[in-house]
C-alpha cells in the first residue's frame, strides 16, 4: 500500500524555549512519507538559528512578518504538497514517534476530509487525556493539533484571516457545515502544553465570540443552527464567568480543578 504524503507545518514567533522539542517531535516521526514546513514570523530571540540547525529536515522555511497566527498558517498550506496537513505549531509536539504511522496504518476511505485524534494537555491544574470527539460532535470541540485535514480542503478553504482567535474552528465547522466527512481515531496524535500566557488561554474569551461569528456565518438547518449556537452561547457565558472568578479569586479555579481530579 502506499502511504501518503503529509505536509507537518509549524508556525512561530519568538519561541527559543519550545521550538527544538516541537522539531525533533516532528523529524523523529518512524513515519518516512512527510514534508516538514516552518512559518516564522521574523523571529529576533534565537530561533531562526535553531531551524537552520535543522534546515536539512525540512522541505521549506522562511522568517517574515506576517499578520498574525493564520495568516502564517496559510503560507504553510500554499507551500505544502502533502495529501494530508496537520500544524504542529511551537510548543506541541507529536504525543509519539509512531503517530503517524499509526493514523495512516490503514488506507482512509476517500470520502472522509478530516481525521480527529485526541490528545495529552499539560497544565497548571495538572495532566489529562482529551479524547476526539464522535464525528457527529466534532461542532462542540477538538484539539487542532490533533486534526489532520485533507490539503485539498485547506487549499480550497484557507483560514478566514477575519478571525483572530476562532479560525480553526471557522475552518472545521464550514466544513461541517457543508457535509464533508470527519472519522474519529482512538489515538492520542499531540502533546499540548496548556499555560496561562499562551495564545489560546489569552484569547479564549475572543474565540468564543468569533465560534459564535462562525455559526452564524455558516448556514445549518433551523433547529441545528438553535442547538449549535445555544452550546457555545452557554460555553461563552461559563468562560465569562470563569474569568471573572479567576480574577477576583486568582487561586480558586487551580483549586477547585484539583480538588475534582483528586476525586
Amino acid at each position: 500500500m502506499n502511504h501518503p504524503k503529509i505536509s507537518i507545518i509549524t508556525v512561530v514567533y519568538n519561541g527559543i524555549d519550545f521550538i527544538e522539542s516541537t522539531v525533533l517531535s516532528v523529524i523523529n516521526q518512524d513515519y518516512s512519507n512527510f514534508e516538514y514546513i516552518i512559518i516564522d514570523g521574523n523571529s529576533t530571540d534565537g530561533t531562526v538559528e535553531v531551524i537552520k540547525k535543522y534546515e536539512s529536515k525540512v522541505k521549506y522555511w522562511i522568517s517574515e512578518k506576517d499578520n498574525g497566527i493564520y495568516d502564517a498558517m496559510n503560507k504553510g498550506i500554499d507551500k505544502a504538497s502533502g495529501d494530508w496537513v496537520i500544524f504542529m505549531n511551537c510548543g506541541d509536539f507529536f504525543y509519539s514517534s509512531q503517530v503517524l504511522s499509526k493514523v495512516f496504518f490503514d488506507k482512509v476511505a476517500d470520502d472522509i476530509s478530516i481525521l480527529v485524534g485526541g490528545a495529552f494537555v499539560r497544565s497548571e491544574w495538572g495532566n489529562f487525556y482529551l479524547k476526539a470527539r464522535s464525528e457527529d460532535q466534532i461542532w462542540k470541540s477538538f484539539v487542532h493539533q490533533s486534526l489532520f485535514s485533507r490539503i485539498d480542503l485547506n487549499k480550497k478553504y484557507k483560514f478566514n484571516l477575519n478571525f483572530k482567535a476562532a479560525s480553526d474552528f471557522d475552518f472545521v465547522y464550514s466544513a461541517f457545515s457543508r457535509k464533508y466527512k470527519s472519522k474519529s481515531l482512538d489515538i492520542t496524535v499531540s502533546d499540548i502544553q496548556y499555560i496561562s500566557s499562551g495564545f489560546s488561554s489569552v484569547n479564549e474569551l475572543r474565540s468564543k465570540k468569533e465560534v459564535l461569528h462562525s455559526i452564524l456565518l455558516h448556514k445549518v438547518g433551523f433547529l441545528c443552527f438553535v442547538r449549535y449556537y445555544s452550546y457555545h452561547g452557554f460555553a461563552f457565558f461559563r468562560k465569562y464567568i470563569s474569568i471573572v472568578i479567576k480574577k477576583r479569586f486568582p487561586n480558586f479555579i487551580t483549586y477547585i480543578r484539583k480538588k475534582r481530579d483528586l476525586i
